[in-house]
This record gives C-alpha cells, structure tokens and sequence, in this order.
C-alpha cells in the first residue's frame, strides 16, 4: 500500500494508517465510550495492532485512514475505511468510523470525512455500493447514516455477543445513483 496516498478537503484529509498511529488506535479503541460501538470484544494490544496493520498494507481488499485536520498541523483525529473492495461486484464494506475524542465532535469532521471516502469509492474506485454494520442500538450512528444516504437493508438478530447479552446488528446500503441523486439536492 502507498502510505503518501493523502484524500484532502477543506477542513481535514485521509491519510493511509502507518505504524505511528498504532498506539492513537490502541487508546482510542480501548477507551470505553467509543469501544462499545466496535464488535470486538477483547480489547485490542500494541502487537496485535502491528500484525493487523501488516495485513491491511498488504491487501488491496482494504483502505484504512487517519482523519487529520489540516489547520492543526495535521492532527488525528480519527479513523475510517473500506473493507472487502470487490472490484469485480463493485461493492466495499464502510467501517471503522470513528472521532477518538469527545473534544473533537460536532466540529464537522465526521461529515467531510465521510465525503471524502464516499466520493473515492464511487469516483475513483468505481464502486457502485457500499454497505455497512451497526449495532442497531446505536441510534447516532444509524441516523448519521441515514441522512447521508445510506438505507436500511436488514437486522440481523442477536448478531453479536457482547458485554453479557446478545446485541442486533443492522445492515444499511448506499448506492452510486442515490448518492449521486442526494449530491445534486444539496
């Protein structure tokens, strides 16, 4: 994977993950408010994160970034990425969405980031779909998603097990042609 690949907008860019980022990824995924909205269940430890990230440079399947803020010297604020491109179905999973700190929500971070990626899967990688898991009860999330564009497909009931008791998780869709579509209205 080329690790200078840099999406950039206005407020923020998309950077690849490096090995530097590792120990921001540990901490932000570990820390309990925003860890209950991952599926994992153990907490996630330096080493396994160098493997991880190994894996991810080696697979064209997956594009992982840093969101950073350019009028801050560039600094990370968050992650988000593409999983399981298939470039012959044109489709990719939408994952790992995240602003590490509280300090750094509802600054509009979210929203570019998420421009960004979209218009490169669509533009760029020419997919026509993306797809993505929620925990069902995480209703910001959904409603993020929502009004961005993305569409309730299914609930996949008792999905994962986490915390003690059994979680749904809802699968939501975002076509080419409706985000084209929602792109034109604004």
């Amino acid at each position: 994977m080329d690790n200078s690949f840099i999406l950039s907008g206005t407020g923020i860019r998309l950077r690849h993950v490096e090995e530097k980022d590792l120990e921001l990824l540990v901490k932000w995924r570990n820390d309990p408010e925003n860890n209950k909205w991952f599926f994992n269940i153990r907490p996630l430890a330096m080493e396994t994160q160098k493997q991880w990230l190994e894996k991810v440079s080696a697979d064209n399947s997956r594009k992982f970034f840093i969101i950073e803020v350019l009028s801050e010297n560039f600094r990370q604020v968050g992650t988000i990425g593409l999983y399981d491109i298939d470039y012959d179905h044109k489709c990719a999973e939408f994952g790992n969405f995240l602003i590490g700190e509280e300090k750094d929500r509802g600054k509009g971070y979210t929203k570019e980031a998420f421009r960004l990626l979209v218009d490169h899967a669509f533009f760029d990688l020419g997919l026509n779909k993306l797809y993505l898991y929620v925990f069902t009860h995480n209703h910001v999330a959904r409603v993020f998603y929502w009004k961005n564009g993305f569409i309730k497909e299914g609930i996949l009931r008792n999905a994962k097990f986490k915390n003690g008791r059994y979680m749904d998780v809802t699968i939501m869709g975002l076509l080419k042609y409706d985000y084209m579509e929602a792109k034109d209205r604004k």
